[in-house]
């Protein structure tokens, strides 16, 4: 037989070897791929902000307890942290003191999972915070965990707007460098143009704590201002005034006469 055509069966056989060998890793893996994929759609959305029926986020909870490796591999552990955020934050609302519990642990255990792997991740290192807070009260070395979140993401718009409504509802308690990294963050939601958000989080503070961010709010321009005012003037929120921007004037009344003039 002529040696180019025994080069030719062999490279045939080692093609079609090869062939094989690929779709048997594609039936092995597409269950998984299928699986993670998912669970990546659920994470989006909860990143996002979107509301989930409860049985998607159980659907997507089973089939991170159905495949451990899940929990193993680094491109999944926050989808799988963040789909176990919601979770806790849907017990929370709905008062299950069972279903608390149970969401705050293997929350806690996907944070340790995803920080170990990804130690600069911001957002996780203020949910690590805010963890503690919730099931063991406020204690200064959590502090330290806030303090992370600030050092590796300062300028994360959507991180900040989360951060800040805690960070500022604790101000009083906080050592002075998390105290002045909350009210600079404040200041930089308004000049980013975050000003319904901040809107949102001045409106659940009290007076004195206005008074405070508002005065740091001189240097930023008058437009981004005026879109802060409007958004809190229509909550009817003018105990203080944001720097240079005075609240509509109310329409006068007429005095109601009686019948007749």
């Amino acid at each position: 037989m002529p040696s180019w055509r025994s080069e030719s069966i062999l490279a045939r056989v080692l093609l079609l070897s090869a062939g094989a060998a690929a779709m048997a890793w594609a039936v092995a893996t597409f269950p998984v791929f299928q699986s993670e994929n998912s669970i990546s759609n659920v994470a989006r959305g909860v990143k996002a902000g979107e509301v989930f029926k409860v049985q998607v986020l159980n659907s997507a909870e089973a089939k991170i307890r159905s495949d451990e490796s899940i929990t193993r591999r680094s491109s999944a552990l926050q989808k799988v942290a963040l789909i176990r955020l919601r979770r806790a934050e849907d017990a929370i609302n709905t008062g299950d003191v069972d279903a608390i519990d149970r969401d705050l642990e293997s929350l806690s255990r996907a944070i340790d999972n995803l920080l170990a792997s990804a130690p600069s991740d911001s957002f996780f290192w203020f949910v690590r915070f805010w963890l503690a807070d919730t099931r063991f009260g406020l204690h200064s070395e959590n502090l330290a965990q806030l303090r992370m979140s600030y050092e590796q993401g300062p300028y994360e718009g959507w991180i900040s707007v989360k951060r800040n409504r805690t960070a500022l509802a604790i101000l009083s308690i906080l050592p002075r460098d998390l105290a002045d990294r909350a009210i600079a963050e404040f200041v930089a939601l308004v000049r980013w143009g975050f000003s319904i958000d901040a809107a949102e989080i001045a409106a659940r503070l009290d007076r004195p704590r206005r008074e405070l961010l508002f005065a740091r709010l001189k240097d930023v321009k008058i437009e981004q201002r005026r879109q802060l005012a409007d958004a809190l003037y229509k909550r009817e929120v003018d105990d203080v005034l944001v720097p240079g921007i005075e609240p509509p004037s109310q329409p006068s009344q007429m005095p109601i006469l009686p019948p007749g003039y």
